[in-house]
């Protein structure tokens, strides 16, 4: 017995696009017969019939309500559709054997030298031949004779350093004692270098206060001569005739009096006349003119 349509009730079959044959309800219960038709198709036939017929037709049954339905049972429509073709598995290709590499002939060897053919000799005289030379032996390799070592590289000498000279420390000065008295200087006195450095070693004050103001005569050894007209300074520094004395003599001269500064060179013996103008780091005279 036919299934019945839970939308029309009337017994009905499952078209081939998967509806009701009468009202077009969707059908996915697979309990429905099978029809080769589309819905489509069969209204058409329906309308042809109708239409030749000479009674009309019965009216197709109202729809029941919609709680009148029987619960139609959900199937999955992956079971009513067709299996998928088995895929054959392709298995990979044997792959072709390699030919076995041939082994390599090793050396030929060497022919066996053929006995030499011994001449028949006649009964009466028998002579009996030596067996046959043997091979000589393979002579061995000659050892290769080992590589000589490099020589070694001759230590380059290393220059000896020559020690360094250390000067010889200056003597100090030693204070001698003054040939004159300051009793003994007044204006226009000859002094050495010698005697500046033996007065103001003995008594600095009373040197100073004995030549201030005084115009006297100096002897001395030239360490130095400094001309800058530029600047306005012309100087000549003179230290002791006999060592060396911690005291050192600075003559200084004024433009018009420096004209024979030129022509002194160091290390010579002067004689200067000037104006003592006190004590620093030099013994100062001022106003100096070369005798």
């Amino acid at each position: 017995m036919a299934s019945s349509c839970p939308n029309c009730g009337r017994p009905t079959m499952r078209t081939s696009d998967w509806v009701c044959q009468w009202c077009g309800y969707p059908l996915l219960s697979g309990k429905y017969k099978k029809i080769d038709k589309t819905y489509a198709e069969l209204q058409a036939e329906r309308e042809a019939e109708l239409g030749g017929s000479r009674h009309p037709a019965a009216p197709e049954p109202q729809p029941r309500a919609p709680e009148a339905r029987e619960p139609e049972p959900v199937i999955d429509p992956a079971d009513e559709l067709p299996p998928a073709p088995e895929v054959e598995e392709l298995t990979p290709p044997e792959p072709a054997p390699q030919p076995e590499p041939h082994p390599e002939p090793g050396p030929e060897p060497e022919p066996e030298p053929e006995p030499e053919p011994v001449a028949e000799a006649p009964a009466e005289d028998v002579m009996i031949t030596p067996p046959p030379a043997s091979r000589e032996p393979a002579t061995e390799p000659e050892a290769e004779a080992e590589p000589e070592p490099a020589p070694e590289p001759e230590p380059v000498p290393v220059p000896e350093l020559e020690p360094t000279p250390t000067p010889e420390p200056e003597p100090e000065p030693v204070a001698q004692a003054p040939s004159v008295s300051l009793d003994d200087i007044k204006e226009g006195v000859t002094l050495t270098v010698d005697d500046l450095n033996a007065l103001f070693g003995a008594d600095q004050m009373g040197a100073h206060g004995r030549l201030t103001g005084l115009t006297v005569n100096l002897r001395g050894r030239v360490s130095k001569v400094f001309v800058r007209d530029h600047i306005d300074v012309r100087y000549m520094l003179l230290e002791a005739l006999r060592g060396k004395g911690a005291w050192t003599v600075r003559c200084e001269f004024e433009k018009a009096g420096a004209t024979k500064l030129s022509h002194i060179e160091n290390g010579q013996d002067v004689q200067v006349r000037g104006t003592y103008d006190g004590f620093s780091k030099n013994i100062i005279f001022k106003n100096c003119q070369i005798a």
